[in-house]
């Protein structure tokens, strides 16, 4: 790809590309953690108070650490699970701003976007 979208158009397209898909995942929060693993993590989660891991997917516990530190706040089931639809967002979000301005890695940050778009 041409150099000059990397440099000028990445950043604005990334940053708001994560912010509407942001605004979706706090609208759309019944529909994305009433799906079967989200709504049992979400369940596991509630019942135990601590994070759900199965099947040995650590990495999970990224994404889960927001639902977790909403229900020790004490919030509500419904903002315990916009946290845990936030959280898919967020921390792609933050890969994305990684790769991006620290590690200068344009092609992989553009892949970021495009994975969490398609």
């Amino acid at each position: 790809m041409n150099q000059l979208f990397f440099n000028r158009y990445l950043t604005i397209l990334g940053h708001l590309t994560f912010t509407i898909l942001g605004i979706m995942a706090f609208v759309f929060f019944k529909e994305r953690t009433v799906i079967l693993d989200a709504s049992y993590q979400s369940f596991l989660i509630l019942l135990k108070n601590d994070f759900a891991i199965q099947v040995n997917r650590f990495g999970a516990v990224i994404t889960q650490i927001f639902p977790l530190v909403a229900l020790r706040l004490g919030a509500s089931l419904e903002g315990i699970l916009t946290a845990y639809s936030l959280s898919f967002i967020i921390v792609h979000w933050l890969m994305f701003s990684l790769c991006n301005h620290f590690l200068k890695q344009k092609e992989l940050a553009f892949s970021i976007v495009l994975f969490n778009v398609f």
